[in-house]
């Protein structure tokens, strides 16, 4: 069965799926930004990650992906490719070689 995707509506946010960025004095809209748990070599398992919402300017401070949330500070990754993982970035890339210039003209076309 074919999706109808011209009335497909995007869900709307529940109010507990919206979170506030944590640091002081920011209002922004924030999301999950997630530092991997530690391994415990005695369990031999990982610790719960560490999870806080926080705005993409704050999360980049903080050295996580502005796109997904993942923490790379100290990867490399922070700097090559403007604050996104090697995933968003590629993402972010892809998508805008699906847009070329004859697609930006032709909206002003009447």
């Amino acid at each position: 069965m074919e999706e109808d995707f011209l009335n497909w509506e995007i869900p709307e946010e529940k109010e507990e799926d919206v979170h506030i960025c944590e640091k002081d004095d920011c209002s922004h809209k924030g999301f999950a930004c997630r530092l991997p748990g530690d391994y415990n070599e005695e369990t031999k398992t990982f610790k719960e990650d560490q999870v806080e919402y926080l705005c993409a300017k704050h999360a980049e401070e903080a050295g996580y992906c502005m796109g997904c949330g993942e923490f790379i500070a100290g990867t490399g990754m922070e700097f090559r490719n403007n604050g996104y993982c090697d995933n968003c970035w590629d993402e972010i890339r892809s998508s805008e070689a699906d847009y070329d210039e004859e697609d930006f003209y032709s909206d002003f076309d009447d």
